[in-house]
């Protein structure tokens, strides 16, 4: 909560019944890392009902990157300088519009 990333929800304002759905999640110890030993993992392959779909059934997954990373090697070594970069927890990140936020 003093990252910013969750907040407490208040019950006073919840929205719809039909709209409220909870994800199961797992924890993953890893105890030979150095900066993240423990790590939330949400299964969202798990159906509130067995006619209902999943969080994965519900969204877009895009075209497949994996035929593209040969061309990104390739690019990669063009020039002479290559610079590298790693965004900490994007994932858990994203802005959410407040509207769907209760949803998510």
């Amino acid at each position: 909560m003093q990252s910013g990333i969750i907040e407490k929800v208040d019950r006073t304002k919840c929205p719809d019944v039909g709209k409220v759905h909870y994800l199961l999640y797992s924890e993953v110890v890893r105890r030979d890392a150095l900066t993240t030993t423990l790590r939330v993992v949400f299964d969202t392959s798990s159906k509130a009902t067995i006619d209902s779909p999943s969080l994965n059934d519900c969204l877009y997954s895009g075209s497949a990157l994996t035929p593209t990373i040969f061309k990104i090697l390739l690019r990669f070594r063009e020039k002479r300088t290559a610079l590298v970069a790693d965004i900490e927890k994007a994932l858990l990140n994203i802005r959410v519009s407040d509207q769907d936020r209760d949803v998510l």
